[in-house]
């Protein structure tokens, strides 16, 4: 944390972090197994890893079925353009387990801001976690930015 937000200060860019979750986790375990969970689980940090910029944007395993992504960007139309292109890396083709083709969607809460302190930065995580929840509620598979200035800014699948 104290690593990206002295880079943050530095580059003078805002700061984005994503919440990333794997929809029905759950059920697809309980369908298909936890070897297939796990499987799903490998597939899609490959696909999330493949859309952020290597070396420069920090991606971890939060929990679970969760990711959490920090990335420094430009402006809040960047961040939400990448919170579109990380979870259309996950849901455009089906994950293989074996035989199995598994569709899987994934929802994406991001808020941006800049963080000057630590607190700062866990309370935006705290509201790109809040986004994450808006994403569920409003139906799932989609980008919820907690930055838009109506608010909560949606972007749903096409």
């Amino acid at each position: 944390m104290e690593d990206e937000l002295a880079r943050r200060r530095r580059e003078g860019l805002l700061m984005a972090i994503y919440m990333l979750d794997i929809d029905h986790f759950k059920r697809l375990n309980d369908t298909h197994g936890h070897a297939a969970g796990d499987a799903c689980l490998r597939t899609v940090a490959q696909r999330l890893l493949g859309s952020v910029r290597q070396g420069l944007d920090v991606l971890v395993r939060w929990g679970g079925e969760e990711f959490c992504l920090v990335a420094l960007v430009s402006d809040a139309r960047e961040a939400a353009e990448l919170g579109e292109r990380l979870r259309l890396s996950v849901c455009e083709q089906p994950v293989t387990h074996g035989a199995l083709l598994i569709d899987v969607t994934l929802s994406v809460g991001l808020a941006t801001g800049l963080p000057a302190t630590r607190l700062e930065m866990l309370d935006l995580q705290q509201r790109a976690d809040e986004s994450l929840y808006a994403a569920k509620a409003l139906g799932r598979n989609r980008c919820v930015s907690a930055t838009q200035p109506s608010g909560l800014g949606v972007l749903a699948p096409a």
